[in-house]
This record gives C-alpha cells, sequence and structure tokens, in this order.
C-alpha cells in the first residue's frame, strides 16, 4: 500500500510542478503559489480520488489533473486560513506561512488565483461534457458558500467567541473540513459515472471521513494550547473528553469500512489507506 500511494504522491506533484509552469508571467505571484501549492504534504484529498478510480477498476492515470484540482483547491484555502485576518498563522507544513515570506497582498492573490485556476484546470479535462459541466458545479459548490467559505467563517465566530454545543461545532467542521472530502469522493463518482444512490454514499463517506479527520487533527494540535488562536476554540474533545474523542474516531472508522465496501467492493484497497491516515 505504501508504494501505491507513493506513486501516487510523486505523479501528482510532478504535474503540479508542470501546471506551475503557466505562471511564468509574474515572478512574485508564481513563487508566492509554488510556495505553498509544492510544498506538497501528504496530499490525502487528491491520493483519495485517484485510489478510489482504481478500487473501480479505471484507469487512475487519465485523471491526475483533477487530483491536482483539489490540491491547487486545498492550497488556496491554507493560504487565506493562515492570513492575520483568518486564523493568523505563523507556520503550516513545518514552514513559515505563506504571508510572511511574501506579503499579506501576494499570498492573497496567490489563493485567489489558485481557486480561480483551478476551474482552467477542470475546463480543459478530457471528458464528456456533462461531466465537466457536474465537476465545475461541484468543485464551486464546495469551495463557495456551501462550502469552506461558510466553514470558515463559522471558525471565525469560534475563534472570537467559542462555540457552547458540539452541534455548532459539528456544522463548522461539515463545511470548513468534510466539504473537501465530500469533494474528493463525489468526484469519483461523476468520474465513475455511478448512480445517484452511490453518489450520496459517497458525499456521506466524505462526510464521515472529514469528521474523524478533524477530530483527530484537533487531537494532535492539543499541545499546542499556547497559541492564542487555539484559546477560544471549541472542539470535541475540550466537550466530551480524550477517551470518547477517540471511541468516537473508532465509531466512525467502522461506518467508513462498511460504506467502503458498498461502495467499492469487499476487496477495495481504498479503507486500508484511510485508516491508515489515522495512525
Amino acid at each position: 500500500m505504501k508504494k501505491i500511494i507513493s506513486v501516487y504522491q510523486k505523479k501528482i506533484a510532478l504535474r503540479l510542478r508542470e501546471i506551475s509552469l503557466s505562471w511564468d508571467r509574474c515572478h512574485q505571484l508564481k513563487h508566492s503559489i509554488n510556495y505553498t501549492l509544492l510544498n506538497c504534504g501528504k496530499l490525502i484529498r487528491s491520493v483519495i480520488i485517484l485510489l478510489g478510480l482504481d478500487d473501480l477498476k479505471m484507469d487512475s492515470n487519465q485523471y491526475i489533473d483533477v487530483a491536482c484540482a483539489i490540491e491547487m483547491i486545498q492550497s488556496y484555502t491554507l493560504i487565506h486560513d493562515d492570513l492575520p485576518e483568518m486564523d493568523n498563522a505563523t507556520m503550516r507544513r513545518d514552514k513559515i506561512a505563506n504571508h510572511l515570506i511574501y506579503g499579506h497582498s501576494i499570498a492573497l492573490l496567490a489563493g485567489d488565483a489558485l481557486l480561480t485556476d483551478t476551474f482552467l484546470v477542470l475546463s480543459n479535462l478530457k471528458i464528456s461534457d456533462h461531466q465537466k459541466v457536474a465537476l465545475i458545479h461541484l468543485f464551486a459548490q464546495k469551495a463557495g458558500t456551501s462550502g469552506v467559505c461558510f466553514g470558515q467563517t463559522l471558525d471565525m465566530i469560534n475563534q472570537t467567541n467559542g462555540f457552547d454545543d458540539w452541534s455548532e461545532i459539528e456544522d463548522m467542521i461539515k463545511y470548513k473540513t468534510c466539504a473537501l472530502f465530500e469533494l474528493s469522493f463525489q468526484t469519483i463518482g461523476l468520474l465513475a459515472l455511478l448512480n445517484d444512490e452511490k453518489l450520496s454514499k459517497l458525499a456521506e463517506l466524505g462526510y464521515l471521513y472529514g469528521m474523524a479527520f478533524q477530530i483527530q487533527d484537533d487531537l494532535n494540535d492539543d499541545n499546542l494550547v499556547d497559541d492564542i488562536n487555539l484559546i477560544h476554540k471549541t472542539n470535541y474533545h475540550q466537550i466530551f473528553g480524550k477517551e470518547k474523542a477517540l471511541e468516537k474516531i473508532d465509531q466512525i472508522l467502522s461506518q467508513i469500512e462498511n460504506l467502503c465496501i458498498i461502495i467499492f467492493g469487499e476487496k477495495n484497497k481504498i479503507f486500508a489507506y484511510l485508516k491508515s491516515t489515522f495512525k
């Protein structure tokens, strides 16, 4: 499994570098974009797409650009989230935050450019017009007021005032974190021409994985309580305790396993990968 994932990651990283060559018009903007985009991280959202397509017996090599598009969206959200007006973060993936290197204005434009060029990449895909329109619609939906933008708004409220109960936090996670995982899984369904029932289950899969991912991420961040930006944020384990949080993750993973079997079959590889991201 590790070798398969490594191959996917290398293919995505190489293609992202090729796509980045088109940004030569503006030296400063290009470097700001590449600083975040090419510092790839684990590429979880894009790997999900390729692995899911392989499980459905499709040639994932034909859809590397779709995987790159979701990483462009992800990078845009990271740059903007780190800005002083948002989370005011100083570090991202063990590197200094983009805006502290290139300035707030250039970082803002880099995020804008990544979001916009995502749709340029999608428009050039060699798929049917019907699939292309559906995919562009889905990407716009998950990136905008029905997705991460709304989720970030809720996060800002949480950062300022804190939330009183889990239902408010759950809403924030649903839109900020789950949206792009739902995008990954639903993209698989659109490319594989799955029926509406399967598409609905893929959306549920993305939601569940995103929820477990965020609960785990908050547990990992627990040692950063001295960070002023985390002081007022409320999360699952602060309300229910760490033991309950770990139990919740295990419960969600069981649901995810069942959905993976229904959608991708008994011998799917995708669940093993999803589970491995919690180690």
